[in-house]
């Protein structure tokens, strides 16, 4: 796919035959039936057959392709090649969001499909594709050939082409894998050997827009380049790109696709119009090509859309949007700011809007004067919801008065706010009132999941157990500290009910941390973000929404609430006095400031205390709230459903067309208008600067919130740690102590065992000395009886042979003398023992 530098495909004629919102035509016609699709020409000069067939290749691949990668490419000089994310699909399911902002990882791996728009002029300076490769990644090749010769590209972060997977694919080209891919991946790195050495790799340096350049001493805007930015400048881009208009088209500028009641608004507008619109409008643009009074009698019923979001900061509906329509742009993705009022006026010139609506888009409104004076054709409107007193002098309504004598027709929300802008100067005959409303068949009451939620969150399915139910973005303007507070209480006076929080945001942390503190696990369930989708079953298991938001012009979710059957508790703010009545309803009168002019909240301590009231109210009468809630649904259903809101929208947009056609706002001056557009693309980039530095400081706050957090933490340790260290001190000396006198009764333990071992020695030498001795002693006790028994014998002989002359004193026959005697021969015996060896 090929996109000559400039002028782009010059010589191709306007896509004239086709009704879609096609870029440009190509030898394929558009299929018709199938509006996703996006046709790009494929400009082939000079190259060889195998090249075109690269070309041709991409063309089954691609599916759905916006002009973006075209328009990228015309306003940002410096890339010399651009892509989106790509779904892979068939064999294999996944997203890719791999992309060329990746840089020299691409020295080792091919990270994107070849599915790029290319400068023609990179082409034909690389020299296209290596018709000598027959196995594959010939576009991995061609990136590195770029890079070599000092050319990148860059990719839109969005998903932009769809590619087919099938399961042998690595089969058919074998440098995909294996031995070969590695000989491959030699190749590259020998063939851009310079591309591996640190530094080689080619950085794209942004084309920096100066808003005023004296050439020829001619003050002049570098817009002026491009489509209607400057004085006596180009009328269209490289391309106009006109398409065919067989049915009502309707061109939506609005900041995001945000996860919020303006943005379902939105998103149920372009519902409606999608499926149903008008079957024949008796005003249209007669300033659009081609475009008669009598063509436009046959418009059909459903519209044509094309949304354009001024800010890629929150995207979080962009699909459900895209499921409507395929048009929708998201300007800085592809779009330096300074050319944003060029490409609002391409799309103006492109698709011919019979209408262009504004929605809460600042820097819409700060171009208004300079689409009026450079895009007369279409009807211009605008939709606000709510004033702000407390952002720019009351938010966009403000806006919508300053910008109303530009504006053919003023929308809001409610009574109220009309009442607000026609106090601040603007002219009633010019405003008109459509409420959001909200589709009664798809919120409404549902037994079987009221019954299925109640049983998942353990809450008992009784009619008179109330279930109060809180769904909004955790933010101030909801106020979900005073939900929290008034839940607190509601538990404290002994209430029956279940609490449940269904949002995220900034004050999320917040929230976790008080129903941590407080311990309201019993009554209070955190549900987190709940998608749009599943919102409807999740209400149908309660009885009561509670919005008590500082500021609302009439909410969507007390619109879906009461169509399922709920009853709203909220504050008297805005216009809710005008859809919650006290049939179906209460609203809370805040006590505010007269002379304040409602620029200061009241005391939230008296808010809790009002909502705990009214809810406790509320609780005590199960029965009345039952009541209150049928009444609720019936309210909906008669006066503010979705088909009477898209009824309500379309026959403004036909008046704001007759306005337009017959009493059409005076343009401004084309200098002055654009004037305003430089400064209000000023204003917009500086903002953003703001709202960045805005966020960093306050990353940086919350860091030093957590910083302060852990020195505080750190001191309280520190104290503690010199209470542990005097501790550990005194410890330690008693320590020493009882060392001491362990080592001292350990020595005396040495000491005793010591002794204990010498006894036991001598103990074992004295048994071994008794063993012996007791044989001795049997031995001597057997001689001693043998030699008494032959005493006894002797002296017996004795006695029978002594003379009878003897003396009797010269016998020792007395005892004394004769003990004597035996005392003797034990000694004598006892000596002999001694002496005796072993």
């Amino acid at each position: 796919m090929v996109v000559p530098h400039t002028p782009l495909l010059a010589a191709a004629s306007q896509n004239s035959q086709s009704s879609i919102p096609c870029l440009l035509l190509v030898s394929n016609p558009p299929t018709r039936s199938n509006t996703l699709l996006r046709i790009i020409a494929v400009a082939v000069t000079r190259l060889s057959r195998k090249n075109f067939s690269f070309s041709s290749k991409l063309w089954r691949h691609i599916y759905s392709w916006a002009p973006n990668p075209t328009v990228y490419l015309e306003t940002h000089p410096e890339a010399g090649f651009v892509k989106g994310y790509t779904v892979g699909f068939g064999a294999q399911e996944y997203i890719w969001r791999h992309s060329f902002e990746e840089n020299e990882k691409f020295l080792r791996d091919n990270l994107v499909t070849a599915t790029a728009m290319i400068r023609k002029s990179v082409l034909e300076r690389v020299g296209g594709f290596d018709t000598s490769n027959r196995q594959g990644m010939e576009d991995w090749e061609f990136w590195l050939a770029a890079a070599s010769k000092g050319m990148w590209g860059t990719t839109i972060p969005e998903t932009m082409d769809w590619y087919r997977r099938r399961p042998v694919d690595d089969n058919k080209w074998r440098n995909f894998k294996g031995d070969k891919s590695e000989q491959f991946k030699q190749k590259l790195k020998l063939k851009y050997a310079s591309l591996y050495q640190p530094g080689h790799w080619p950085r794209l340096t942004p084309h920096v827009h100066r808003y005023f350049v004296n050439t020829s001493a001619v003050w002049q805007s570098p817009m002026r380049a491009g489509y209607p930015m400057g004085l006596g400048g180009s009328s269209s881009l490289s391309y106009a790109n006109g398409l065919s208009k067989a049915r009502a088209r309707l061109l939506i500028v609005l900041p995001w696709f945000a996860m919020g009641g303006a943005d379902k608004f939105n998103l149920n507008l372009v519902r409606f119009l999608a499926s149903h619109g008008i079957a024949r409008s008796p005003y249209t643009n007669a300033t659009s090509p081609g475009q008669t009074h009598e063509a436009a009698q046959g418009l059909s019923s459903a519209w044509e859309i094309t949304i354009v979001a001024t800010s890629g900061a929150d995207l979080a509906w962009m699909y459900n949007f895209l499921s409507w329509t395929p048009d929708v742009f998201v300007l800085p993705h592809f779009l330096k700011s300074s050319d944003f009022p060029r490409f609002l006026c391409y799309l103006v010139h492109s698709r011919q809007p019979d209408v262009l609506l504004l929605t809460n888009s600042e820097l819409a409104y700060l171009l208004v004067p300079f689409l009026r004076a450079y895009c007369p054709g279409p009807a211009i409107v605008d939709y606000t919801h709510m004033e702000e007193e407390n952002w720019k002098g009351g938010g966009y309504p403000r806006y919508s008065v300053a910008m109303q004598n530009m504006l053919d027709l003023n929308i809001v929300a409610s009574t109220h706010l009309k009442t607000w802008m026609v106090q601040k100067g603007a002219s009633d005959s010019r405003i008109e009132v459509a409420t959001i409303n909200v589709d009664e068949k798809e919120f409404r009451p549902d037994p079987r999941a009221r019954e299925m939620m109640r049983n998942l969150y353990k809450i008992p399915n009784d009619p008179n157990h109330i279930v109060v139910l809180f769904a909004a973005r955790l933010a101030a303007q909801k106020q979900p500290k005073v939900v929290l507070n008034v839940f607190k209480n509601l538990a404290a006076r002994r209430l029956t009910f279940t609490g449940l929080i269904a949002g995220d945001g900034p004050l999320r942390d917040e929230v976790d941390e008080f129903l941590g503190r407080f311990d309201l696990s019993s009554h209070v369930k955190l549900l987190g973000p709940i998608p749009p989708s599943n919102m409807k079953t999740f209400m149908a298991a309660c009885d009561i929404i509670f919005l008590p938001s500082r500021f609302e012009g009439i909410s969507s979710i007390i619109y879906e609430g009461m169509s399922v059957g709920l009853v709203p508790v909220s504050a008297a703010v805005g216009g809710q006095a005008e859809l919650v009545t006290d049939e179906v309803g209460v609203l809370v009168e805040l006590p505010f400031e007269e002379d304040d002019g409602r620029n200061n909240d009241p005391d939230e301590a008296v808010q809790v205390r009002l909502y705990t009231d009214a809810l406790q109210g509320l609780l005590e009468q199960p029965k009345r709230v039952h009541q209150m809630a049928a009444r609720a649904r019936e309210r909906i259903q008669s006066q503010y459903s979705l088909g009477h809101m898209g009824r309500t929208m379309v026959s403004l947009f036909c008046q704001a067309m007759q306005y337009q056609a017959a009493r059409p706002r005076s343009p401004p001056f084309k200098e002055s208008a654009l004037e305003a557009a430089i400064q209000g693309i000023e204003n917009f980039d500086n903002q953003n600067r703001i709202e960045s530095l805005w966020r960093e400081t306050q990353d940086l706050l919350k860091a030093r919130k957590i910083d302060n957090t852990h020195l505080e933490a750190a001191d309280k340790m520190k104290v503690q740690y010199e209470k542990s260290k005097q501790a550990l001190v005194k410890l330690q000396r008693e320590y020493d102590a009882k060392r001491e006198e362990f080592l001292e009764y350990q020595a005396e333990a040495e000491r005793m065992y010591m002794r204990c071992e010498e006894e036991k020695d001598r103990m074992a030498s004295l048994e071994q000395r008794a063993n012996k001795e007791g044989k001795i002693t049997e031995e001597l006790r057997k001689s001693l009886a043998t030699a008494q028994g032959s005493l006894a014998e002797c002296r017996l002989s004795c006695s029978e042979s002594r003379p009878r002359n003897v003396s009797q004193t010269q016998t020792p026959s007395s005892p004394h003398t004769w003990n004597r005697a035996r005392q003797g021969d034990a000694k004598q015996g006892q000596a002999r023992q001694d002496r005796a060896p072993g």
